[in-house]
């Protein structure tokens, strides 16, 4: 995760770019915080927040340019909105802005999540907020906040995973691999243990991850919803799963390494995260969506199956995808041409340390003689 301090302003233009970005759909205001009266008030527009941080610097003339407008970026989907909004409040707080007015938006409009933070550098006694070393001390207070993030997340981020709906052990240890933890299934004592920064460990029993399956509610009407959720939206974003290695994306950690178009929207938009499973430089053979808006695990195959996700579009035509060196369709996805799809090429499966997915027919139908002959670690997660 990184942090950048944009350009001052006397006009407070970051507000209007971050503004403009949400009336794209590109953005969402996620967070506005001590705008005193305004906070009461319903339908503000860009120039009420404005001229409140122009009353609040006006206090202090000598400084020209009093806007303060900072991002904060994670790698690719792996922190999702609700953690990089607390990310962002904790670390304005560290940089002296936390009693401050300011604006949070959440962008996806690139393939890493990354969060806008607008504030002004006069505080409401009329002193300036310290600048000196500004660049360097916004690192160290991000590491800062991530450190005591790593040390008390495990054990709070496990609670809320338990209330999510899940299928199989394999799709609640997923869960934590896309928060970025590791995880390892322990059989003979029982357990599974989830390993974080700073050597941090928390251990689940396996009983009380099969107590939570058999608790599972039927999920039918939700089901319902995503299908229809993605049969309307992959008319207008290609659910193609693209290559990013080599991409704006910076080579994304393997997990997130294939995504699509649609999948974007859908996790910034829904909460619906799409996660691709594939092998080598073959096609995805599957996925697994993780509904955070609602809490569930689903093998994708339960709400539309990937030749369907990925298929025809309703006007007869194939989506066709921007092409990688390459192009190798794994024969399980048939019906799509070579021409029109992209291969998650080069791809070493041994870097990886993910679920044992031995419960998982499908996975082990395919992969699982090739891996023992092989040695090859697994690459499926759901």
């Amino acid at each position: 995760m990184i942090v950048k301090i944009l350009s001052s302003s006397a006009s407070f233009s970051g507000v209007n770019y971050n503004t403009d970005k949400v009336e794209l759909g590109k953005g969402e205001l996620v967070n506005v915080s001590n705008f005193g009266a305004l906070g009461f008030l319903s339908s503000l527009r860009p120039s009420d927040y404005i001229n409140y941080f122009k009353a609040v610097s006006s206090v202090n003339k000598r400084v020209s340019k009093p806007q303060f407008h900072a991002v904060i970026s994670a790698r690719g989907r792996s922190t999702l909105k609700e953690d990089l909004t607390r990310i962002a409040r904790n670390w304005l707080s560290k940089m002296g802005y936390g009693k401050n007015p300011y604006l949070l938006v959440f962008h996806n409009d690139t393939q890493n999540n990354h969060i806008h933070a607008v504030s002004t550098r006069i505080d409401k006694t009329g002193k300036k907020i310290s600048s000196a070393f500004e660049k360097l001390r916004s690192i160290r207070m991000l590491s800062q906040v991530l450190e005591q993030d790593a040390k008390t997340d495990i054990k709070s981020v496990s609670v809320k995973m338990l209330k999510y709906r899940f299928s199989t052990v394999a799709q609640f240890r997923l869960l934590f691999e896309v928060m970025g933890f590791k995880t390892e299934k322990d059989e003979h004592v029982g357990q599974l243990k989830i390993s974080g920064q700073n050597g941090q460990v928390h251990s689940i029993k396996l009983s009380e991850v099969d107590k939570q399956i058999l608790l599972n509610k039927s999920t039918v009407k939700r089901v319902v919803q995503l299908r229809e959720i993605i049969n309307k939206y992959k008319l207008q974003y290609s659910p193609l799963p693209l290559d990013r290695h080599g991409s704006a994306d910076n080579n994304p950690d393997p997990l997130f390494r294939c995504g699509s178009e649609l999948g974007d929207f859908l996790s910034s938009r829904f909460g619906l995260q799409f996660i691709f499973h594939y092998s080598g430089g073959h096609f995805p053979y599957g996925y697994t969506i993780i509904d955070h808006a609602d809490k569930n695990v689903f093998k994708g195959s339960e709400v539309m199956k990937i030749t369907l996700l990925v298929g025809e579009s309703t006007d007869g035509h194939v989506f066709n995808g921007k092409m990688a060196e390459d192009t190798n369709l794994d024969s399980r996805v048939s019906g799509i041409p070579s021409e029109a799809v992209t291969g998650c090429s080069n791809y070493d499966s041994s870097v990886l340390s993910l679920p044992d997915l031995a419960e998982d027919i499908d996975d082990e139908a395919i992969l699982g003689r090739n891996r023992q002959r092989k040695g090859m670690a697994r690459t499926n997660t759901r």
